[in-house]
Order: C-alpha cells, then structure tokens, then sequence
C-alpha cells in the first residue's frame, strides 16, 4: 500500500495479505503482482484500447468522410489508437506507476533497485518488447505475458528490460 507517512513513492505491505513466497528479494517487504491480476489489468487496459479504436473510428469518419470501402479510415484510425494508447501506457506508468487497469486492479508499476515510480523512459522502454511484437508479427504479441507465467518471479520481458516490476499496493 501506499503510505502518506512514508513518502508518495514509497510502497509497503501489508504484512496479513501476502504469502512469503510472495516477497521479491528486491524491495523487501513488497509483494509481486499475481499473475492473474496482472492479466485482469491488462484486459481492462485492452479494452480502454477497443473504447479508443471505436472514439478514432468515429471521429475519423466525422472528419475526412467515409471511403467508399472504408480502408482509408481503418487505417488512419488504428494508426491514431496505436499512438494514443502508447500514450495513455507511457505517460500513465511513467508518472503515475500504474495504468487505469492496474488501478482497478491495486497494482503498481517501480523500478526494481529503489522501489520509486518508473519515469517516462523507463516507461517507454516496458513499452517496447509488447509494441515491437505487436507490429512486426501480431500472433506473437501474448508471448512476453505467457514468459512471465514459467518464469520463477514472475517477471515479464519488458519489465527486465525497463528494470521495473509490478507489484501489490494502492
């Protein structure tokens, strides 16, 4: 949880809730995110990107006009949802540490050495292993979430990369 009397970067556990195997070795104290939240979080971030796509769709539509098959649309539509949900992702957890389905789900974004929020490059960089698969080769876009399904800790690619993990608070 977070604690006013500790600092707004500052992150403790609460001690009742969480199984020792729950505990990280880094930030003593601070539990890993379950792997199901996790996923719970991220579907409700997917479907903040679906309310995108449709909002793009619609203003897109309104603003240039339909193409006849509708082609022209889709593609500057998905295009705009793409850099506004890299956005809402890296601006959310680079200032705030956590997007709204982290929100919802009471988990945090901090970097593995001190336990502060990420920053925006750190941020941008979790962003990169998802975006990259995303665009170069869709069908393996569930890979860096099934990794972190075997792995021991529970860390995802894009965390290792960002040197950030998600973990229990409020």
């Amino acid at each position: 949880m977070l604690s006013r009397r500790e600092g707004k970067n500052s992150i403790r556990n609460d001690a009742a809730a969480v199984p020792p195997s729950a505990i990280s070795a880094n930030n003593r104290g601070v539990a890993d995110a379950p792997v199901a939240h996790r996923a719970v979080a991220r579907l409700i971030d997917f479907l903040v990107g679906v309310a995108l796509f449709v909002a793009m769709v619609v203003t897109v539509n309104a603003a240039f006009g339909a193409s006849p098959d509708g082609t022209g649309v889709m593609i500057v539509a998905t295009l705009a949802t793409y850099l506004a949900y890299l956005l809402y992702e890296v601006m959310l957890v680079g200032v705030l540490g956590r997007t709204l389905g982290k929100l919802v789900m009471g988990l945090n974004v901090v970097r593995v050495e001190d336990g502060r929020r990420p920053g925006l490059w750190r941020s941008f960089l979790r962003n990169l292993v998802p975006t990259v698969l995303l665009v170069a080769f869709f069908p393996l876009y569930p890979l860096p979430y099934v990794a972190a399904a075997v792995a021991k800790d529970h860390r995802w690619p894009h965390d290792r990369l960002a040197g950030t993990r998600v973990v229990r608070g409020s």
